[in-house]
């Protein structure tokens, strides 16, 4: 088996534990209410698209579009609505420790979404994609502006030491390539936990 298969077997891996982990949390903080129960399905959706185009970007190196777009037009629904039907203060307890604010996540995918979109013009494109803007903007959506340094240091240095494991395993540094979007799920699975 190759080096490089091995490494993504290992990352899937981890995925899969995160998940089981996080379910786990959802599971033991919830409290019995219909809010719950809807919160609930919603995370086991994000989780399972968040995977899902986790291992897409891992396998082909480009962020899958329609599930990407799905979850992120989904979670500008789901924080949209709430902001201007009952005001920017409302807010909805889910779980014992978790607070659900539409506001927040609207402005952490503002400032998340302006940052990635301003790299992508800059680099013209050859150090992120649209893809990862869609992405991170979803993100944003769903973590919230407190959570956006965790997110960005978890993001970027588990990033980088996979870029460095790649780099020092192919002898090759610059034009190195490496999937952005399993590293931001990464960042954002452990930032779900903690606020669990």
């Amino acid at each position: 088996m190759k080096k490089r298969s091995r490494l993504k077997l290992i990352f899937i891996n981890l995925f899969i534990l995160s998940s089981a982990v996080s379910t786990y949390f959802f599971f033991t903080n919830i409290s019995s209410t219909l809010v719950t129960t809807i919160s609930f399905l919603i995370f086991i959706f994000t989780l399972a698209s968040l995977l899902y185009l986790s291992y897409y970007d891992l396998l082909k190196m480009e962020v899958q579009n329609s599930v990407s777009l799905l979850l992120l037009l989904f979670f500008l629904l789901l924080n949209l609505l709430p902001f201007l039907f009952l005001g920017p203060e409302k807010s909805f307890q889910i779980t014992k420790s978790l607070t659900y604010i539409p506001y927040d996540n609207l402005l952490a995918a503002l400032i998340l979404g302006g940052v990635f979109l301003l790299t992508v013009i800059l680099s013209k494109e050859t150090l992120l994609g649209l893809g990862d803007v869609r992405i991170v903007i979803a993100i944003g959506l769903i973590i919230g502006v407190g959570n956006l340094w965790l997110w960005l240091n978890i993001t970027v240095f588990s990033a980088l030491f996979y870029g460095l494991l790649i780099a020092y395993e192919k002898r090759v540094f610059k034009g190195l390539k490496i999937p952005l979007v399993p590293f931001m799920v990464l960042g954002t699975i452990i930032v779900l936990l903690f606020r669990l």
